[in-house]
């Protein structure tokens, strides 16, 4: 039976290693000719690259046979190498199942040892049926370095290997229609504490901690407890034998397969965890002072303006911008410039100005990159398909098809926008107020008159949904309730009419040897089997209805309950009944 799958066939593998002679530079060619860019066996192969490196630092010739402990390490890697054919990898990540749609998200996990380090990236994959897919992705693995470190800087270390091949995964997975959620995962608190806190570091752990943020500034890092660390395999390494049977290891931790409210939470870190991130701290940490302008500024230059204004603290964008207009027209009155005192409101240059400033700054941030190709006269996928380039403000526009329009120049040539920024989210609340609330095809028709988000349609739809005035509007109303069950009069199995509902139909009118004259119809009907007994009667008035009663309990027998509404009719009917009952001649 033929399945779609990748496995080893290391038959020739084999016989060239058991060939070589046991020295240094066999180690060197057995590892070297391992070709396995994936990574699916990088738990066994690390033990290779830890046993050359022990060898580099023993001082070992290149053809020197090898002695005692490190000769039986390599004949039992060797030996241990003929179980590798034991492997099998399902090439699809996950199984098709028609009218179902999927989500994505890459999971990935860090760990470290005393010899190496190690990160692996695994894809989930939830269907709306509710069956979860766990694969494996990607794992890299690396020696720990000869100068000996302490553990959590190993665990950092770690941390950065995963930050780089998340990375390259997200950058290969471009041409899917959404992206995946990312989540990565590590087992160390004091990694954590020093992605996630913005202090001032010593140089070693500064350096790694910003190519991280860098990297992973969208993604969510977590903790994960130690048992459950699928990397634990390749940063110690395993047999042949054992990774072949290994789920952790090809389906990733059991957490996976279960929904994100039985994932590890979070606990807190102990005191101990915190000794040692402190540790890692400057004494006498630079003081750092942001410039909003200078006489020295380039027009290439950037200025960081959201160290200086805090963007989430405005909710709209003219708003924004005219905050920002205003202390850059304080800094030019400081420094003496040209300045009316006669005029307290603000320009439409001063507010262009605040939005060029904000602008240069996003897309130096998210789109440098592209900047840096446009400058070079290289071209990448984005600058290409898009015509970026730089206006004369150092702006990047898209060069569209329309240039021979008679539309604005600014709806000609777009300002690029990414999509997950909040001057992005600002900018779609800004069009959606213009369009009065219109959806999501116009706001985004009144966008691209200035500007160009990527994967605009997705994003103007998340946005456009959490409105609130639109939601007051296009709420669906409540749905009515379901119908409780029947009453057990109604569903008996009594005689006929031992039960029985009654009203009044009408008026009709009835003709006899007399004029045409007024009538009614009282109704009689079944709660269970829903038989009809109709009686004719002349008025509405209490007798007539008696009368009317009298009758149908001599056709149909006396009902053991009676229903009716609180016509008139029927309450003086029941009084009249009840006087009868209470009366002594009845009694």
């Amino acid at each position: 039976m033929q399945t779609d799958e990748f496995y080893y066939d290391l038959q020739e593998m084999i016989e060239y290693a058991e060939s070589l002679p046991p020295t240094k530079r066999s180690v060197l060619k057995f590892a070297a000719k391992i070709f396995d860019p994936i990574g699916f066996v990088t738990p066994f192969t690390v033990i290779l690259k830890i046993l050359f490196q022990c060898l580099c630092t023993t001082n070992v010739n290149w053809d020197d046979p090898l002695e005692r402990e490190q000769l039986n390490r390599w004949k039992r890697l060797v030996k241990e190498f003929r179980t590798l054919n034991q492997v099998h990898v399902p090439r699809c990540y996950f199984q098709v199942r028609e009218n179902l749609s999927r989500t994505h998200q890459l999971h990935g996990f860090s760990d470290v040892s005393d010899k190496a380090l190690a990160a692996v990236v695994y894809l989930r994959t939830v269907h709306d049926n509710g069956d979860v897919d766990v694969s494996l992705v990607a794992s890299k693995t690396r020696v720990a370095p000869i100068k000996s470190q302490t553990t959590p800087r190993l665990e950092l270390m770690g941390a950065l290997l995963l930050a780089r091949l998340i990375k390259s995964i997200v950058c290969a997975l471009r041409s899917l229609k959404v992206s995946p959620e990312v989540i990565l995962w590590t087992d160390s608190f004091t990694t954590l504490c020093w992605i996630k806190n913005n202090r001032a570091w010593k140089s070693f752990i500064q350096s790694r901690v910003k190519e991280i943020r860098e990297l992973t500034s969208e993604y969510e890092w977590r903790h994960c407890p130690g048992e459950c660390n699928p990397a634990d395999l390749p940063s110690r390494g395993c047999t042949g034998g054992e990774l072949s049977e290994c789920d952790r290891w090809w389906k990733g931790p059991l957490f996976l397969s279960k929904p994100p409210e039985n994932w590890p939470v979070d606990p807190q870190p102990t005191r101990n965890d915190q000794a040692q991130a402190s540790l890692e701290l400057l004494k006498n940490p630079p003081l750092v002072t942001h410039s909003l302008s200078g006489p020295a500024r380039s027009t290439n230059s950037v200025i960081i303006i959201e160290k200086i204004i805090d963007i989430g603290r405005y909710s709209s964008k003219i708003k924004l911008l005219r905050i920002t207009a205003r202390v850059l027209r304080f800094i030019n009155r400081v420094r003496k410039k040209s300045f009316d005192l006669l005029s307290l409101k603000l320009t439409a240059d001063e507010v262009h100005e605040a939005e060029v400033l904000w602008i240069r700054r996003i897309q130096s941030s998210v789109f440098s990159e592209e900047m840096r190709c446009i400058r070079s006269g290289r071209f990448n996928v984005r600058v290409k398909q898009l015509g970026l380039f730089l206006d004369d403000d150092e702006i990047i526009r898209c060069e569209g098809r329309i240039s021979e329009s008679h539309v604005p120049d600014s709806a000609k040539q777009p300002i690029l926008l990414p999509p997950k920024h909040q001057f992005t989210e600002m900018v779609v609340r800004d069009c959606h107020n213009i369009v009065h609330h219109d959806g999501i095809r116009e706001t985004l028709n009144c966008i691209r008159g200035t500007y160009w988000i990527l994967r605009g349609r997705e994003t103007v739809k998340k946005i456009v949904r959490k409105c609130v005035s639109c939601r007051k509007f296009e709420g669906k109303p409540f749905a009515t309730p379901k119908d409780p069950p029947l009453a057990v009069s109604r569903v008996s199995d009594e005689p006929p009419f031992t039960n029985t509902g009654m009203d009044f139909a009408g008026p009709t009118y009835v003709s006899n040897t007399q004029p045409t004259q007024k009538a009614y119809i009282c109704l009689f009907t079944c709660a269970s089997t829903r038989a009809v007994h109709l009686e004719l009667v002349d008025s509405l008035s209490a007798p007539s209805f008696l009368q009317a009663f009298r009758r149908f309990s001599s056709r149909r027998g006396l009902p053991a309950r009676l229903l009716s509404d609180n016509a008139k009719t029927f309450k003086s009917a029941s009084k009249e009944v009840t006087k009868i009952l209470r009366s002594a001649e009845v009694r």
